[in-house]
């Protein structure tokens, strides 16, 4: 693949004022961004071309190979997490559609899939009066460890990660009347909903079914104790997507 153009990808961004940074390789785009922050900038869109210590929710690792696409977008005033996780599903779902014609299902709160597997991850965290929002997508075919084989996939669409990115974080960053309805398309793009699904929230483990999502990204399901609406954990579908 080619090496990665910060000055191509802020040309392909077209917005001012947001510092732009490529690297071959970096801990973490979310801590590089955070380090921008520190400096003094507004707003930043990191890339690189793999990650040594990418991160996942929970303190998980986010296997990072080359050959995928690791970015972060950091903003200000950004909303709270659950929100910023929807929007950025909904911009990269649209983005990877838009340029490589593969259209993604997203698994409640945070996760794209194509074809059955996961191809994409997003951290949002809060940095003060701003937000960093990190986006992993698997691109290009690699090794997997064993346990992720099965249920990990990539997209084998070639090198696309300069457009993608600048279409991700243009949607991100501009925040206008546009974008307005993204949770109707997060909704639309839904791969839980009416589904059976085993739900972690904490120490909890328990079995319910996926009614809807509201306007706030939060989950609703139905348990045996009654309707519950999920504002951070993980879900599992119990049978095929």
């Amino acid at each position: 693949m080619e090496k990665l153009d910060a000055n191509r990808i802020s040309s392909l961004l077209g917005l001012s004022g947001v510092r732009v940074e490529a690297y071959d390789t970096l801990t973490s785009t979310n801590d590089a961004c955070r380090r921008l922050l520190a400096q003094g900038a507004q707003a930043c869109l990191v890339l690189a071309a793999q990650q040594t210590g990418g991160r996942g929710r929970r303190g998980r690792t986010f296997i990072s190979p080359p050959g995928g696409l690791y970015m972060s977008v950091a903003m200000p005033a950004a909303p709270d997490e659950l929100t910023l996780t929807c929007r950025a599903a909904v911009a990269t779902a649209q983005a990877v559609q838009s340029v490589t014609g593969r259209v993604c299902g997203i698994k409640w709160v945070n996760d794209l899939y194509y074809e059955g597997k996961k191809v994409c991850g997003i951290l949002a965290e809060r940095v003060g009066a701003s937000a960093i929002v990190g986006i992993g997508v698997n691109l290009s075919p690699a090794p997997l460890p064993p346990e992720l084989a099965q249920r990990v996939g990539f997209l084998d669409c070639g090198d696309v990660r300069e457009e993608l990115a600048a279409r991700i974080a243009r949607t991100l960053l501009r925040r206008d009347a546009a974008d307005a309805g993204f949770m109707d398309e997060y909704r639309r793009r839904s791969v839980v909903l009416g589904k059976a699904i085993t739900c972690c929230v904490g120490q909890r483990s328990f079995d319910a079914r996926a009614l809807e999502i509201d306007d706030e990204g939060g989950l609703v399901v139905q348990t045996a104790a009654g309707r519950e609406t999920l504002r951070w954990g993980e879900v599992t579908i119990r049978g095929d997507f």
